[in-house]
């Protein structure tokens, strides 16, 4: 890795310059983000101060605090109580977690990870099933016993037992606490064991392997440029560090509407929009913070002195890379790759805006059901949940205190 960079910097010593090294272990990943990110961006902030006749103009901030001036303080107002009592939970778990050892501590301490794995259209889903009239909520307190219980049931399994009920009921009518007809109908028709156009489903596998497809090839763009990145990153001081690893935080830090809409704008003038293509770069661009992240933090968690003694045997930069420093990273590059997997096969807004009508991918499919067919969509969201409780099972195996401390 550090070969091309050695050669280049003898070339540039000779000529009176000494270049940094890792510049070109970064330039591929930061080079990315400034096109598909820096540049649409910046690109959504100037335009919105050009009225409709192309003039500098606040008409359209004038425009917007008249017509959603209440929807932006309803907002901002759930946003900032959603905040307050999430830190109060998370400072009381992080208490009990810290300071006991139980089999309680134990279970809460895998189940308080497991919506990071959930996409959050599954998220959704989950939820429309819960509240739904028959769903886990209203059957559960109409037959509230035990507060403590549950308060744990409902919050945390209520949500999948719901998905659960929904899919494999045939018939449910009020006022039937459970399904009247059970099958597996549904999920036939959704595996492609069946086609029945009685019950409204179709078959995912089409849209399934399409996901999978693009994950799979998300995962090896990105960590491709993500392991030089990561590496620069962790092994230098590179002067505005802190920078450059927000600005592969920005695009899960800020609304990501207005960038794709001005990728949209950009991929329809070169005429990939609707494309496969155009939707492998938007999950790179999501996805590449935890590539960049964890890697650097993988990176960063390796003692300094065993690179050192490899060194003091003769072992060169890169054979000292490819001997010591990679094989002792490779659990959190794997843990890494399994991130970026995961948010590129659960990603929506991106493929909403930059595939659409041609790409339908499985959260697609998803989106599109949830609407009309509450037990197609319980379907799907469970075969998406299938992989995320996979990989989360995974990453508590492989993924390591220090990665998710060097991260910050």
């Amino acid at each position: 890795m550090d070969k091309v960079a050695t050669t280049s910097n003898k070339i540039l010593v000779r000529r009176g310059f000494k270049f940094p090294p890792y510049l070109l272990l970064l330039f591929p990943a930061v080079s990315f983000m400034l096109i598909m990110y820096g540049y649409p961006f910046l690109s959504s902030v100037a335009r919105s101060f050009l009225d409709s006749q192309g003039k500098l103009s606040f008409a359209n901030y004038a425009k917007t605090w008249d017509l959603y001036l209440k929807d932006i303080g309803f907002t901002f107002a759930v946003t900032i109580f959603s905040t307050v009592v999430t830190a109060v939970l998370a400072i009381l778990l992080a208490v009990y977690l810290r300071f006991r050892n139980s089999f309680l501590s134990r279970v809460l301490g895998v189940l308080y990870k497991l919506p990071i794995f959930i996409p959050f259209v599954v998220v959704a889903q989950m939820m429309r099933s819960f509240l739904a009239p028959h769903g886990v909520l209203n059957l559960t307190l109409a037959n509230l016993e035990l507060l403590l219980v549950v308060f744990v049931f409902l919050v945390i399994i209520g949500p999948m037992v719901s998905l659960f009920i929904w899919s494999v009921a045939m018939r449910w009518y009020w006022p039937h606490t459970l399904p009247q007809e059970v099958g597996l109908d549904y999920w036939k028709q959704a595996l492609g064991l069946q086609k029945s156009l009685a019950i409204g489903a179709v078959s995912i596998v089409p849209a399934f392997l399409l996901s999978l497809l693009i994950a799979v090839i998300v995962v090896c763009i990105a960590m491709l440029v993500a392991i030089p990145a990561g590496y620069a990153l962790a092994k230098y001081k590179i002067p505005f560090g802190p920078f450059i690893l927000f600005l592969f935080l920005m695009p899960n830090a800020f609304p990501q509407q207005p960038v794709f809409v001005n990728l949209l704008r950009i991929f329809t003038r070169i005429r990939l929009a609707g494309t496969v293509p155009a939707v492998i770069l938007v999950h790179i661009l999501v996805g590449l913070v935890f590539g960049v992240w964890i890697t650097s933090a993988a990176f960063k968690a390796i003692p300094p002195h065993l690179e050192e003694a490899a060194r003091s045997v003769g072992a060169g930069k890169l054979r000292t890379f490819y001997r010591i420093t990679l094989p002792l990273a490779a659990p959190g590059l794997l843990a890494s790759a399994v991130f970026v997997f995961i948010t590129s096969l659960d990603e929506f807004t991106g493929t909403f805006f930059v595939g659409l009508p041609f790409v339908n991918t499985l959260p697609m499919t998803l989106y599109s059901s949830s609407g009309y067919n509450m037990q197609f969509a319980s379907v799907i969201a469970i075969i998406l949940l299938m992989p995320s409780i996979f990989f989360m099972a995974l990453i508590q195996k492989i993924l390591k205190a220090e990665y998710v401390g060097g991260m910050g």
